[in-house]
C-alpha cells in the first residue's frame, strides 16, 4: 500500500500556481521622488554629524573623596 503522502503528492501535481503580477516601474522620476531623496540625504547627514560628535563630559563626582572614605 503506497504511503498517504506520496498519494497526495501525485494527486496534487496538476495544481496551477498563479504568478504575482508585478507592475513595471516608470523610467522617469517625479518631483516627489526627488523630495523624498532630499529628505533622506539630509537625515543621513545629520546622523553622520552626530556619529562623529564628542561625548559629553562626565559630571563631577560628588560626596567624600577616596582618602576620606579610607580614613
Amino acid at each position: 500500500m503506497p504511503d498517504k503522502y506520496i498519494e497526495d503528492a501525485i494527486e496534487n501535481t496538476e495544481e496551477v500556481v498563479e504568478e504575482e503580477v508585478v507592475e513595471p516601474t516608470p523610467d522617469f522620476a517625479t518631483k516627489e521622488d526627488f523630495a523624498k531623496l532630499e529628505g533622506m540625504i539630509e537625515g543621513l547627514g545629520a546622523s553622520f554629524k552626530q556619529f562623529g560628535a564628542q561625548p559629553a563630559p562626565a559630571p563631577a563626582p560628588t560626596g567624600p573623596s577616596v582618602e576620606e572614605k579610607i580614613s
